[in-house]
C-alpha cells in the first residue's frame, strides 16, 4: 500500500498493563503497620515466609544461595496473634469495584476453612526440670534423693500414664517450635516459663520469624515467646514451682501462672486429666540438672525405659 508522504503513519501502541506488581504497594503499607504494632507491642502479625529448597551455595561468597526452588505452595500472606486471638489472611487487591474470587487459590481457601473450623488445639509440654527442682539429693543412707512434693509427680505420672500414645521426647526444650504449626493451648509444666529473660531475646525471636531462621539453643529459653508472636500459642498455661523467677515484664501477654498443687483431683483447677491433649511433650533440659536427678523423675513418672538420652 501506497501512503502519502511515501511514510507509513505512526499507529498508536496499545497500552500494556502489568499487574504482576499491583499488590506491593498494599503489602508494603501492611508491613510497615504491623512493624509499628510490634514495636508497641500491640499486635504481632508477620509476613509468612515462603519454604526454599536449597540446591546451590557459592560459600566463597559469604555462603551465596545460587540455585533454590520453593518446596511447596504458600497458604496464606500473614498471619499472627492480636489479644489472644489468632489472625491469619491473604493480602489481595483488585482494579475494578469487585473482587473475582477465582484470584484465590484453591490451596488458600483450603487453608483458611481448616483454621476456622479447626479447634484450637491442647498442648501438653512437661519439662523434667520441673520435677527435678523438687528432689533434694541426700548424703546418708540408701535412697540418693528425698521428694520434697508428692503430689507433683502423682501428677505428672497420672498425665504420662493417660497420654503414652501421644508423648513426643525432646531433649531441650527450644526443638519444640518444629512441632506447632495450628493454633494452640499450650499446658506447660516447667521451672522455668520460657518466654523470655532479656529483652534481646525478644528481639532474636522477631528477627527469626522475619527470616525464617530457627536458632535453638537461643529458643531455650523463649520459644513461648516465638510461638506466640507467630500465632501459635493464643493462650498460655504454665505450671511452675514456687520459687521459679517470674518478671513483671511477661505478664503483660495475659499469660497465666499456677502453683497451687494441693488438688489432686483436679491439679491447678485447670480439670487436666479430663482434658484431650492432642500432643504432649516431655522435655529432658540437661543443661539444668544433673544425670542422676533425671534418671531418678524418669524412674517415678515411669519413662526409665522410654527416654533416651
Amino acid at each position: 500500500m501506497k501512503y502519502p508522504l511515501g511514510k507509513e503513519p505512526n499507529k498508536t501502541k496499545e497500552k500494556i498493563i502489568n499487574y504482576s506488581n499491583r499488590g506491593m504497594d498494599l503489602e508494603s503499607d501492611i508491613n510497615i503497620t504491623n512493624e509499628y504494632y510490634r514495636s508497641i507491642d500491640k499486635a504481632f502479625i508477620y509476613k509468612k515466609p515462603t519454604p526454599i529448597q536449597v540446591v546451590k551455595v557459592d560459600y566463597s561468597k559469604n555462603k551465596k544461595i545460587t540455585e533454590a526452588y520453593f518446596k511447596e505452595s504458600s497458604t496464606t500472606d500473614y498471619n499472627g496473634i492480636y489479644k489472644g486471638k489468632y489472625i491469619d489472611f491473604e493480602a489481595k487487591v483488585t482494579n475494578t469495584l469487585s473482587f473475582p474470587l477465582r484470584n484465590i487459590k484453591n490451596h488458600q481457601i483450603e487453608h483458611l476453612i481448616k483454621i476456622k473450623e479447626g479447634e484450637i488445639l491442647n498442648i501438653l509440654s512437661i519439662d523434667l526440670d520441673f520435677l527435678t527442682e523438687n528432689l533434694r539429693e541426700l548424703k546418708y543412707g540408701k535412697d540418693k534423693f528425698i521428694i520434697e512434693n508428692p503430689l507433683k509427680f502423682n501428677i505428672i505420672a497420672r498425665l504420662i500414664e493417660k497420654n503414652k500414645d501421644k508423648i513426643i521426647y525432646l531433649k531441650e526444650h527450644g526443638e519444640i517450635i518444629d512441632y506447632i504449626d495450628k493454633p494452640c493451648i499450650m499446658y506447660n509444666f516447667d521451672h522455668h516459663h520460657d518466654i523470655y529473660y532479656q529483652e534481646e531475646s525478644k528481639e532474636e525471636c522477631h528477627k527469626m520469624i522475619e527470616f525464617g531462621t530457627k536458632e535453638y539453643k537461643l529458643l531455650e529459653s523463649c520459644w513461648v515467646y516465638y510461638l506466640f508472636i507467630s500465632g501459635y500459642i493464643t493462650k498460655y498455661k504454665c505450671f511452675v514451682n514456687y520459687n521459679t523467677h517470674i518478671s513483671t515484664d511477661v505478664l503483660q501477654y495475659g499469660f497465666e501462672f499456677y502453683l497451687n498443687y494441693y488438688d489432686e483431683f483436679n491439679p491447678y483447677k485447670q480439670d487436666l486429666y479430663n482434658t484431650n491433649f492432642d500432643k504432649v511433650f516431655v522435655v529432658l533440659s540437661p543443661d539444668y540438672t544433673e544425670d542422676d536427678a533425671i534418671k531418678a523423675v524418669l524412674e517415678l513418672i515411669g519413662l526409665d525405659d522410654k527416654f533416651e538420652r
